[in-house]
């Protein structure tokens, strides 16, 4: 992404602000019940140490807390290159990691400073978020950086309502989809698409990853679902009903959207917990023909939705989820469009940059804790398995501080850690795959 992006004369801002569909989602639309018992939504915001592996050096990577010494350790073992990590001095769970920094005079004096001491030098500044909101537009403003693409732009893109319409208007093959205008629409349309299809999925406006959605299969399952809605949003609001399709394969195609280009980027096949719909990590592998194939007829298929988002003025990244039911021997080249960084856009850095094996598994474990767990601890775990800097195979860990983060902080037990397993053959990539989620990683 780099070498595309930006050149030895770009110094980059990142802010991994994983929360960026909360910002988008405005009140008119309706949101899906969560109890949020295992305070997840603590745990995806801390999953911003994976930024770190998109930076430089030379760039500064804003965390809401200084990373584990002992997890930077083994990045650096690694030969990870570690860039300037600062924080904000408050850090709320209840706020973005944007507005801490927009709240903290002390920050953005700091990066205003790094602005301009580039400005010396002739380098371009550029502020990098996970996805453009309003709040890093205001601190690109206040800092003097460049920000590549507007969040209004980025807002009204990753709309699942937009795509609806673009899927119709260039007749892209696309699961049969009806738009429900409050809760009382919903429970007509529901009932009908349960009638006809036995299984359907209830998506959020703005969602990704798995999250954002619900699966029904009976008519009590919507009707409570209905209840919920109701009560907190009093029938108001638009939210997405769609058939739901068995026996999936899903893969992620992503380009670079340049003032005069589209340029692919890369492909990997997605890991999905079929019971929820829930994206819990990324495969790469070498692609070999029927790989290419598939990719190219992807990129073929979704050509002129990338041109339209081109001509919005969108600059940057663009993730697309396709999926192929093999029970039913349906494809849809586009499901969901990311135009943001994509957690897979983070892992094909960690492999070009890193780990340049044949075969890469990236998978996300969850754990619940009776106590904080040492990153030495999990390290031991891993024995010869851990990554060989020799071999360049083995396991490594991501990230860290999304494992302890509820515990210490007496909110939960409920942490995850993503590792990346690295083989040369399909063989050892199972074995690898096979130990990381057995017994043996189990954290007491």
């Amino acid at each position: 992404m780099k070498s595309k992006l930006c050149d030895d004369k770009n110094r980059n801002i990142y802010i991994g602000n994983f929360n960026c569909e909360d910002i988008w989602n405005k009140d008119n639309t309706i949101k899906l019940p969560t109890l949020d018992l295992k305070e997840v939504r603590s745990v995806i915001y801390n999953l911003e140490e994976l930024i770190i592996y998109l930076a430089n050096p030379e760039d500064i990577v804003i965390l809401r807390n200084l990373p584990n010494q002992d997890f930077v350790k083994q990045l650096k073992t690694l030969g990870i290159e570690i860039p300037k990590i600062v924080t904000p001095y408050a850090n709320d769970m209840n706020k973005s990691i944007s507005e801490l920094v927009l709240n903290d005079t002390q920050l953005l004096c700091l990066l205003k400073n790094y602005v301009n001491n580039n400005l010396k030098e002739n380098k371009k500044k550029n502020l990098v978020p996970y996805g453009a909101t309003e709040y890093e537009n205001k601190i690109a403003e206040i800092i003097s950086a460049q920000i590549t693409s507007n969040y209004l732009i980025c807002s009204r893109l990753n709309n699942k309502l937009l795509l609806n319409f673009y899927a119709k208007q260039m007749n892209i093959n696309f699961p049969e989809t009806v738009i429900c205008h409050g809760v009382y629409d919903l429970k007509c349309k529901g009932r009908i698409f349960l009638e006809k299809f036995k299984k359907v999925i209830v998506k959020e406006v703005y969602s990704s990853g798995g999250s954002g959605l619900v699966i029904i299969d009976c008519i009590e399952k919507l009707d409570q679902i209905c209840k919920y809605i109701d009560g907190i949003f009093s029938a108001r609001g638009t939210i997405v009903l769609q058939r739901w399709y068995d026996s999936l394969l899903s893969y992620n195609h992503q380009y670079i959207i340049m003032d005069d280009c589209i340029i692919p980027h890369c492909f990997s096949k997605q890991v999905i917990v079929y019971q929820n719909g829930k994206i819990m990590g990324s495969v790469f592998n070498d692609i070999d023909r029927s790989g290419k194939e598939l990719w190219k007829r992807l990129y073929k298929m979704s050509y002129v939705l990338l041109e339209k988002i081109r001509e919005t003025g969108y600059r940057g990244v663009v993730g697309f989820d396709s999926i192929f039911s093999q029970q039913e021997n349906v494809f849809f080249p586009v499901i969901d469009i990311n135009c943001r960084i994509n957690l897979s856009t983070i892992f094909w850095e960690i492999i070009s940059k890193y780990f340049h094996s044949r075969h890469s598994y990236f998978i996300c474990r969850e754990y619940v804790l009776s106590h904080p767990v040492a990153f030495k601890t999990i390290q031991s775990l891993m024995g010869d398995n851990e990554y060989s800097k020799k071999t360049k195979e083995g396991i490594v860990i991501l990230n860290f501080a999304s494992l302890n983060y509820n515990i210490l902080n007496a909110k939960s037990k409920y942490g995850r850690i993503f590792y990346g397993i690295f083989a040369n053959t399909q063989s050892r990539l199972k074995e690898l795959q096979s130990f990381v989620i057995s017994d043996a990683m189990t954290i007491l």
